[in-house]
């Protein structure tokens, strides 16, 4: 593995995303953050972790 692949796999990595968003016509919204908690369910009915 060369030094520039470790980098990508260990460092993270920021992009902005705002002319990506714009062009799909597209708001951001809330955040992946505001979305975990209606997610768990799905994810636990298809295996995922219960951690209660």
């Amino acid at each position: 593995m060369s030094e520039r692949q470790f980098t990508l796999l260990a460092r993270d990595h920021w992009y902005r995303a705002d002319a990506a968003w714009e062009l799909a016509g597209t708001a951001l919204g809330p955040g992946p953050l505001s979305r975990l908690g209606p997610a768990a369910q799905w994810y636990r009915e298809r295996g995922g972790v219960d951690p209660g």
